[in-house]
């Protein structure tokens, strides 16, 4: 039904005025918005999700190469963080490295978590231009090629399943939202471009307090001491409080290429190594 104008006719300073208004037919009602819910664990594909045990089969289904070692002709690092309910997901190290291989080291970080790289040339493919070092959520793009990797390729070398509608066995009547350098992104996640400096956040079931806007350094932004860590590893599933915060932010600045000299750094280290603060040893 259309709404009906009525008129009213007033004076002012002697004269006549109309004034015309728009009266709607039916009840007004104040728009609100309803936060997120908490999402409920999937039976199947519930975070977190570990480092996939076939890395070189799913860096060929997301339509990469692997290497036998890291080409740094276009590097660039971008930023991911998940959270689940609040709680932050631990992005896990080795997505896109086979860690198996003899040409692959190991490296011990202060808080006890396992770092890749050190790699100097693989017996055969180990690496994948697209990878995790460690478990700071930084994704690394190292490749001979300029063309931006996107995230759906990241979570396909995850092994995790990444749509409009689901992350992982998260799906429907779940709240699912995307974000970029802290603003919402409403198109299809898998086709957001990997490049230099961008922070992503997926954001599943209720909201953390603040939504990462940017990732000074290319590190996480610094956990609040409320703020708990879900991580994923091969002997299950720890939940860690923010201590380990400052130990992601030390690596990430080591590992941040600075001008004029990245490639330097990034050589010297042979990929990822001697980047790792001076506590951190092979192990």
């Amino acid at each position: 039904m259309r709404p009906m104008k009525r008129v009213r006719r007033i004076f002012v300073g002697g004269s006549l005025v109309a004034v015309i208004g728009t009266v709607g037919i039916g009840p007004v009602m104040a728009k609100t918005v309803t936060p997120p819910a908490s999402a409920p664990k999937p039976a199947r594909g519930a975070a977190p999700w570990a480092a996939p045990a076939d890395p070189l089969r799913l860096i060929f289904a997301a339509g990469l190469r692997p290497e036998r070692k890291e080409t740094l002709i276009h590097h660039v690092h971008s930023h991911l963080d998940v959270f689940v309910n609040g709680a932050r997901v631990i992005v896990p190290a080795g997505i896109g490295i086979n860690i198996r291989d003899p040409g692959v080291k190991r490296f011990k970080a202060p808080d006890g978590s396992t770092a890749y790289g050190g790699i100097q040339l693989c017996s055969k493919p180990c690496i994948s231009p697209l990878h995790t070092h460690d478990d700071t959520g930084i994704l690394h793009t190292e490749s001979a090629s300029a063309v931006p990797n996107r995230l759906g390729q990241l979570f396909t070398e995850w092994g995790v399943r990444l749509s409009r509608a689901c992350v992982g066995g998260y799906c429907r009547h779940v709240s699912i939202q995307i974000f970029v350098n802290g603003k919402r992104y409403s198109n299809d996640p898998r086709t957001i471009l990997l490049t230099n400096h961008k922070e992503i956040a997926v954001v599943i079931g209720t909201q953390p307090k603040t939504i990462p806007s940017k990732a000074t350094s290319q590190t996480p932004e610094r956990h609040r001491p409320e703020e708990q860590v879900v991580a994923g590893s091969s002997s299950g599933t720890r939940t860690a409080a923010a201590g380990s915060a400052s130990r992601r932010e030390r690596l990430g600045r080591q590992h941040q290429p600075v001008p004029d000299a990245p490639l330097v750094e990034h050589v010297r280290g042979v990929g990822y190594g001697r980047d790792l603060p001076a506590q951190a040893r092979s192990v």
